[in-house]
Protein backbone atom coordinates (compact mmCIF):
# COMPACT_ATOMS: atom_id res chain seq x y z
CA UNK A 1 0.00 0.00 0.00
CA UNK A 2 2.88 2.27 1.05
CA UNK A 3 4.68 1.73 -2.50
CA UNK A 4 1.66 2.62 -4.36
CA UNK A 5 0.76 5.40 -2.39
CA UNK A 6 4.19 6.47 -2.92
CA UNK A 7 4.01 6.08 -6.39
CA UNK A 8 1.14 7.53 -7.10
CA UNK A 9 3.22 11.36 -5.18
CA UNK A 10 5.92 10.58 -7.26
CA UNK A 11 4.11 10.62 -11.03
CA UNK A 12 1.76 13.42 -9.95
CA UNK A 13 4.85 15.05 -8.72
CA UNK A 14 6.54 14.35 -11.81
CA UNK A 15 3.77 16.32 -14.29
CA UNK A 16 3.33 19.68 -12.40
CA UNK A 17 6.46 21.13 -14.32
CA UNK A 18 5.18 20.21 -17.95
CA UNK A 19 1.60 21.52 -16.64
CA UNK A 20 2.64 24.33 -15.65
CA UNK A 21 5.04 25.08 -18.44
CA UNK A 22 2.01 24.81 -20.73
CA UNK A 23 -0.43 26.83 -18.63
CA UNK A 24 2.01 29.75 -18.65
CA UNK A 25 3.07 29.32 -22.53
CA UNK A 26 -1.41 28.90 -23.12
CA UNK A 27 -1.53 33.03 -21.43
CA UNK A 28 1.32 34.22 -23.51
CA UNK A 29 0.17 36.51 -26.09
CA UNK A 30 2.76 36.71 -29.01
CA UNK A 31 2.19 39.17 -31.97
CA UNK A 32 2.13 38.22 -35.73
CA UNK A 33 5.62 38.97 -36.31
CA UNK A 34 7.34 37.26 -33.75
CA UNK A 35 4.82 33.97 -34.26
CA UNK A 36 7.45 32.11 -36.19
CA UNK A 37 9.12 31.91 -32.71
CA UNK A 38 6.34 29.49 -31.23
CA UNK A 39 7.86 26.49 -33.27
CA UNK A 40 10.64 26.17 -30.76
CA UNK A 41 8.36 26.10 -28.00
CA UNK A 42 7.47 22.65 -27.52
CA UNK A 43 11.37 21.82 -27.51
CA UNK A 44 11.82 24.17 -25.20
CA UNK A 45 9.21 22.60 -22.61
CA UNK A 46 10.56 19.14 -23.16
CA UNK A 47 14.22 20.43 -22.11
CA UNK A 48 12.68 22.54 -19.39
CA UNK A 49 10.51 19.22 -18.48
CA UNK A 50 13.21 17.36 -18.29
CA UNK A 51 15.95 19.36 -16.18
CA UNK A 52 12.77 19.84 -13.61
CA UNK A 53 12.11 16.18 -13.34
CA UNK A 54 16.11 15.30 -12.58
CA UNK A 55 15.85 17.68 -9.97
CA UNK A 56 12.57 16.87 -8.70
CA UNK A 57 14.05 13.11 -8.94
CA UNK A 58 16.58 14.00 -7.04
CA UNK A 59 14.20 16.01 -4.56
CA UNK A 60 11.38 13.33 -3.70
CA UNK A 61 13.95 10.64 -2.71
CA UNK A 62 14.78 13.21 -0.04
CA UNK A 63 11.12 14.34 0.78
CA UNK A 64 10.23 10.25 0.58
CA UNK A 65 13.11 9.05 3.02
CA UNK A 66 11.64 11.77 5.83
CA UNK A 67 8.26 11.23 4.72
CA UNK A 68 9.19 6.85 5.56
CA UNK A 69 10.77 7.86 8.71
CA UNK A 70 7.31 9.70 9.56
CA UNK A 71 5.74 6.92 8.52
CA UNK A 72 8.02 4.75 11.07
CA UNK A 73 7.46 6.98 13.86
CA UNK A 74 4.12 6.51 13.73
CA UNK A 75 4.27 2.50 13.70
CA UNK A 76 6.08 2.56 17.01
CA UNK A 77 3.54 5.14 18.38
CA UNK A 78 0.75 3.14 20.93
CA UNK A 79 -2.47 4.94 20.31
CA UNK A 80 -4.96 4.06 22.54
CA UNK A 81 -8.75 4.99 22.07
CA UNK A 82 -11.44 5.34 24.87
CA UNK A 83 -14.30 3.19 23.41
CA UNK A 84 -17.52 5.38 25.08
CA UNK A 85 -16.99 7.54 22.39
CA UNK A 86 -17.20 4.99 19.57
CA UNK A 87 -20.93 5.16 18.31
CA UNK A 88 -20.79 4.36 14.48
CA UNK A 89 -18.84 2.86 11.64
CA UNK A 90 -17.19 -0.03 11.72
CA UNK A 91 -14.31 -1.50 14.38
CA UNK A 92 -11.79 -3.85 13.09
CA UNK A 93 -12.06 -7.22 15.37
CA UNK A 94 -8.37 -7.71 14.85
CA UNK A 95 -7.94 -5.07 17.62
CA UNK A 96 -9.83 -6.67 20.30
CA UNK A 97 -7.75 -8.71 22.67
CA UNK A 98 -9.86 -9.40 25.51
CA UNK A 99 -12.38 -8.17 27.82
CA UNK A 100 -16.53 -8.81 27.71
CA UNK A 101 -18.32 -7.87 24.73
CA UNK A 102 -21.95 -7.02 24.81
CA UNK A 103 -24.82 -5.36 23.69
CA UNK A 104 -26.29 -2.02 25.07
CA UNK A 105 -28.92 -4.11 27.29
CA UNK A 106 -26.61 -6.19 28.39
CA UNK A 107 -28.75 -9.38 26.53
CA UNK A 108 -25.95 -11.12 25.31
CA UNK A 109 -22.64 -10.67 26.54
CA UNK A 110 -19.29 -12.73 25.26
CA UNK A 111 -16.27 -12.75 27.43
CA UNK A 112 -13.39 -13.30 26.00
CA UNK A 113 -10.67 -14.33 28.61
CA UNK A 114 -13.90 -17.34 29.33
CA UNK A 115 -15.09 -18.07 26.40
CA UNK A 116 -18.58 -17.85 27.91
CA UNK A 117 -21.30 -16.90 25.65
CA UNK A 118 -24.67 -15.38 27.86
CA UNK A 119 -27.80 -14.47 26.18
CA UNK A 120 -31.35 -13.97 27.99
CA UNK A 121 -32.94 -14.41 24.40
CA UNK A 122 -30.36 -16.17 21.71
CA UNK A 123 -31.73 -17.54 18.44
CA UNK A 124 -29.42 -18.80 15.88
CA UNK A 125 -31.33 -19.11 12.14
CA UNK A 126 -29.09 -20.37 9.26
CA UNK A 127 -29.78 -22.72 6.52
CA UNK A 128 -28.82 -26.23 7.90
CA UNK A 129 -29.22 -25.09 12.47
CA UNK A 130 -31.39 -23.33 14.01
CA UNK A 131 -32.21 -22.40 17.58
CA UNK A 132 -34.70 -20.26 19.32
CA UNK A 133 -35.14 -18.89 22.07
CA UNK A 134 -37.62 -21.46 24.01
CA UNK A 135 -34.18 -23.76 23.49
CA UNK A 136 -36.00 -25.44 21.04
CA UNK A 137 -32.89 -26.66 18.62
CA UNK A 138 -33.33 -27.87 14.71
CA UNK A 139 -30.98 -29.88 12.40
CA UNK A 140 -31.76 -29.67 9.10
CA UNK A 141 -29.97 -31.98 6.22
CA UNK A 142 -29.45 -30.93 2.41
CA UNK A 143 -31.70 -32.98 1.22
CA UNK A 144 -34.38 -31.83 3.51
CA UNK A 145 -34.59 -34.47 6.56
CA UNK A 146 -34.99 -32.28 10.16
CA UNK A 147 -34.04 -33.15 13.34
CA UNK A 148 -35.76 -31.23 16.18
CA UNK A 149 -34.79 -31.32 19.59
CA UNK A 150 -37.23 -29.68 22.18
CA UNK A 151 -37.93 -29.94 25.81
CA UNK A 152 -37.07 -33.45 25.89
CA UNK A 153 -38.12 -34.70 22.95
CA UNK A 154 -36.71 -35.39 19.60
CA UNK A 155 -38.10 -36.00 16.77
CA UNK A 156 -37.31 -36.83 12.91
CA UNK A 157 -38.81 -35.72 10.00
CA UNK A 158 -38.87 -37.02 6.30
CA UNK A 159 -37.95 -35.08 3.45
CA UNK A 160 -41.65 -34.26 3.09
CA UNK A 161 -42.28 -33.08 6.04
CA UNK A 162 -43.61 -36.13 8.18
CA UNK A 163 -42.45 -37.25 11.36
CA UNK A 164 -40.65 -40.42 11.04
CA UNK A 165 -39.16 -41.15 14.52
CA UNK A 166 -39.45 -39.53 17.82
CA UNK A 167 -37.80 -40.54 21.23
CA UNK A 168 -39.60 -38.86 24.05
CA UNK A 169 -37.81 -39.03 27.55
CA UNK A 170 -39.69 -37.00 30.71
CA UNK A 171 -40.46 -37.75 34.65
CA UNK A 172 -40.86 -41.48 35.07
CA UNK A 173 -41.24 -42.50 31.09
CA UNK A 174 -39.13 -43.07 28.36
CA UNK A 175 -41.10 -43.30 24.56
CA UNK A 176 -39.82 -44.38 21.65
CA UNK A 177 -42.02 -43.43 18.48
CA UNK A 178 -41.29 -44.77 14.80
CA UNK A 179 -43.64 -44.03 12.12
Amino acid sequence: MKSEVIFFIELAVSFLPFIFFVFLNGKANVKKENRHRQYIMPVFAVVYSIVILIFLDQLSAVVMEKFLQFADLFDRIKIHFVADFIDTGTLNANIIKAGVLQDENANTTFNLVTGALTSKNLTIDSTYFKLNNTGKITSITADGRKLEMNMGKITGYKVDGTQSAALEIGDGYFNIIIM
